[in-house]
């Protein structure tokens, strides 16, 4: 095992041994295509054409709502068909619009002001492919018999075929997939051959069986020893006798917190240089947009458990409250620890990760501690995981209330209020530059400064925005909400002990949050009342992502700890020393052999080798140390909480 673990981590390491280098400047090609213009007016040779001499192209993006058009180049026209032009590199990313334009000038008698107007001729959608060679040719409609000029007609000639950019990530799934079934069906057989049907201490370790479980009922987490983490008794309701099962973990909640960790992880090194794997960049939901709001939702998952099991061994309102407050504590150490890129006091980022997972329980501790139950004397009702909790909507409802006032009543200077664009110098037509966020950047921005806010947020290459923090203040809010949705979700595992009872409170919380998410939506991008919105942890994103996390976790638990056909291998083991590895991965993200970039012959590195397919195992091999990482501490039995 320990030979197997070493071999894993020498592999990236030997495969790829030079770091970057000084190097001369060159132009990266990855997300580029070459293209250039030619406007042929070799019609009107020797003719007078009233046409244009000269045209501007200008673009926007697809993905870019309500967006003004970006200028790109003009070009003058030719008549000679032999010239030549320069090509130029054009990004790839997304798909868009050319807008072809003519510059009227037009002078006022009376004053002789030049005003320059540009009129629009021609639009024309593209869709490029990276490292493509492209040739746009706007050829003069002008009638040398008539002396007419008609416009112009746009062709596009493909002169070099692009790259087909998703050909890594298919192998790359294939790959996974077919290591995946081969080894766990190969350790699967020879256990079975060695030890009968009987699950073995290997085998649960290794992931690949599951005990037995009692019943379905699962005793309240002890957050002192990881290993009793989410684990199995004989009643949620009352004491248990000590049995092997009592011991058992919840396979799929530690499984579903690994996939998700190790998912950041990948999205965190670059997602191998796919936009559409990487953050929306405003409305909307990309693949990275999943994984953080769920981790946040298991977190609350996992306090429902912790926390009634500290009641069920009497401890009191301060023991339960000291604990909290020191967990608080250590978080808010690694949130500022983790800042390896800080250089100047005045430079640190005061929203983050880690902060929003620090102050969110935090919330969420002193809700669960001191709002008081509703207890019943005659014993369990129906609904009792919501109605013994029924006072702790009151806080939850006005923390909501809270988000809501200020993200639609706050005035703001210079923007509309209730307003949840980009803004920027190209979203919505370029009216609001300096509102990103509406009152979630207006907040940030006079509370905490622009210094200490994030300052590459995903709108900003696109529309063109100011710094802004995606874990910003107001967000902290919806955050909170969602670590409560994970809460009752966790209480329903704490109240019910029949499989069909979980799936069915999971299913009913799911299929609400959902239809309010169709209404808050209108089952659109950028047309809803409030849109999708990963950047504001917008209502409608904690309502999605919670819904999505209940299916998640109701198919691994079918999956899992029902029909018992997986153990959680290898993702089970990141699901169980989560905190460490996630900051492990973050103190070494840019240190060999996490980082580095590929030579050219010359030993100087060069950007234009970078392609999706180096940049897809340079991601995935981050994610995949941090993975064997886990299974090795598994191994050897290292666990670490706070």
């Amino acid at each position: 095992m320990r030979h197997f673990l070493i071999l894993c981590l020498l592999i990236p390491c030997l495969a790829i041994f030079a770091a970057s280098q000084d190097c001369p400047d060159h132009v990266s090609s990855l997300d580029k295509a070459s293209v250039r213009f030619l406007y042929d007016k070799t019609a009107s040779k020797g003719n007078a054409d009233p046409g244009p001499s000269q045209l501007i192209v200008n673009y926007t993006v697809s993905e870019c709502y309500h967006c003004l058009d970006r200028f790109y180049t003009n070009f003058t026209a030719n008549t000679d068909p032999n010239v030549n032009t320069s090509y130029y590199l054009f990004p790839t990313e997304y798909t868009g619009t050319f807008t072809f334009y003519y510059q009227i000038v037009t002078e006022d008698p009376d004053t002789g002001v030049k005003t320059v107007t540009n009129k629009s001729i021609l639009t024309q959608d593209y869709d490029l492919k990276e490292r493509g060679q492209y040739t746009f040719k706007i050829t003069d409609l002008f009638d040398a018999a008539t002396d007419d000029w008609n416009g112009i007609k746009f062709t596009q000639i493909t002169e070099k075929e692009g790259n087909n950019i998703w050909i890594p990530l298919y192998v790359a799934i294939s790959i996974f997939i077919g290591v995946t079934l081969i080894y766990n069906l190969t350790v699967f057989i020879l256990n079975k051959r060695k030890n009968g049907d009987s699950a073995t201490d290997s085998q649960i370790r290794d992931g690949l069986l599951v005990n037995s479980m009692n019943d379905g009922d699962i005793r309240p987490m002890n957050i002192e020893n990881p290993k009793d983490r989410n684990t199995i008794g004989t009643n949620a309701g009352s004491p248990a006798p000590k049995t092997k099962n009592m011991k058992e973990r919840l396979q799929s909640l530690d499984t579903f917190r690994g996939i998700s960790l190790t998912i950041m992880i990948f999205v965190n090194s670059g997602a191998g240089g796919y936009i559409e794997l990487d953050h929306a960049l405003w409305n909307g939901l990309h693949f990275a947009d999943l994984v953080f709001p769920w981790f946040i939702w298991m977190m609350g998952v996992s306090m429902a458990i912790s926390f009634n099991s500290q009641m069920r061994r009497g401890a009191t309102k301060k023991d339960m409250f000291i604990k909290a407050l020191v967990r608080t504590a250590k978080l808010f150490v690694l949130a500022l620890m983790t800042q390896n890129s800080v250089h100047a006091i005045n430079e640190l980022r005061l929203p983050g990760v880690l902060m929003r997972f620090c102050w969110s329980y935090f919330v969420v501790s002193l809700i669960i501690i001191f709002v008081p139950r509703n207890k019943r004397e005659d014993g369990p009702r129906k609904n009792e995981d919501l109605l013994a909790h029924i006072y702790e909507f009151i806080p939850v409802l006005l923390i909501l209330g809270l988000w809501l006032g200020l993200t639609f009543g706050l005035r703001m200077e210079g923007c509309p209020t209730g307003y949840l664009g980009p803004g920027g110098l190209l979203g919505d037509y370029g009216k609001y530059p300096n509102c990103t966020g509406g009152a979630s950047g207006y907040i940030d921005w006079k509370l905490l400064g622009p210094t200490h806010l994030y300052h590459y947020p995903t709108p900003q290459e696109v529309y063109i925005t100011r710094g802004y923090d995606p874990e910003g203040i107001l967000g902290l809010l919806t955050s909170i909400v969602m670590v409560y949705f994970g809460v009752m979700a966790g209480r329903v595992i704490v109240y019910y002990k029949e499989h069909k009872e979980r799936l069915t409170r999971w299913a009913i919380g799911a299929v609400i949050l959902g239809i309010i998410s169709l209404i808050l939506t209108k089952a659109s991008t950028n047309e809803g009342i409030i849109p999708i919105n990963k950047n504001m942890w917008s209502l409608s994103f904690i309502t999605t992502l919670a819904c999505f996390g209940l299916l998640a976790l109701s198919a691994l638990y079918i999956f899992m700890d029902i029909l018992k056909l997986w153990g959680g291998s290898p993702f089970k083991a990141m699901g169980m020393n989560s905190i460490v590895l996630y900051c492990g991965s973050d103190f070494l993200a840019n240190v060999f052999p996490f980082q580095f970039n590929l030579p050219t012959i010359n030993g100087c590195y060069n950007p234009s080798n970078d392609t999706h397919g180096f940049l897809l195992f340079r991601d995935l091999k981050n994610a995949l140390i941090w993975v064997v990482v886990a299974n090795w501490m598994d191994y050897e039995k290292l666990y670490f909480n706070l």
